[in-house]
């Protein structure tokens, strides 16, 4: 791993054991990869998306000193281990470094469809996880938030045009509703807020949804 400090220089950081990224794959099967989020102020992170090997469960490392040392472990939720090899977790928030949250969706092995999406939400900086179904969405692919409480999530999936492809969050991602205007059949990849009334969601082939938060 390498860490960037004053002026641009890399250092190439020497790790051992549990904590050697290097020893933690991306899911073979279906191309994924470890992804990464930092809370820039606490210098908190964490990277997701990562398992041991095929056959086991998801795993993730968290930093608590601006990824000089890293620690390996295992999500601790009740029956952690369903989050196996057929889901995807593509997004990451930290609230505070303590506070975060994993989006992402579960799909059929068979055909690489997303079935639903999900919600892994911690409070005290990985050591223990609730996980939150959020079935009427098809896979989350992004997340944003414009405070501590209120949030979007992107579906990027393929789907009919009738479902929405952007979820809202009214309480710090514990609860996820459909926002009924955004129904682009082709999926939206991303959205950005310019303050907390204005944002702009994009989807494929050119798609652009402006609006506001009344």
């Amino acid at each position: 791993m390498l860490d960037v400090s004053d002026d641009f220089y890399f250092t190439k950081i020497d790790k051992s054991g549990t904590n050697n990224l290097s020893n933690i794959a991306a899911i073979s099967l279906t191309g994924r990869s470890p992804k990464i989020r930092f809370h820039k102020s606490s210098g908190k992170g964490i990277v997701f998306n990562i398992r041991k090997s095929a056959a086991e469960p998801h795993v993730y490392m968290i930093s608590t000193d601006g990824g000089t040392s890293w620690t390996g472990k295992t999500y601790a939720y009740t029956d952690a281990n369903e989050l196996s090899e057929n889901y995807d977790i593509q997004d990451a928030y930290s609230f505070d470094g303590d506070n975060i949250i994993l989006a992402g969706g579960s799909f059929t092995l068979s055909s690489f469809f997303i079935d639903k999406a999900f919600i892994l939400k911690t409070t005290d900086g990985g050591l223990n996880w609730t996980k939150i179904d959020v079935d009427a969405a098809k896979g989350f692919n992004s997340l944003t938030f414009i405070d501590n409480d209120e949030g979007f999530a992107a579906v990027n999936q393929v789907s009919a045009s009738s479902e929405s492809k952007l979820f809202h969050t009214g309480d710090s991602g514990v609860t996820w509703s459909p926002v009924p205007d955004i129904t682009n059949p082709e999926g939206i990849v991303r959205t950005q807020f310019f303050g907390t009334y204005y944002g702009i969601a994009v989807g494929h082939k050119g798609t652009i949804f402006r609006y506001s938060i009344n």
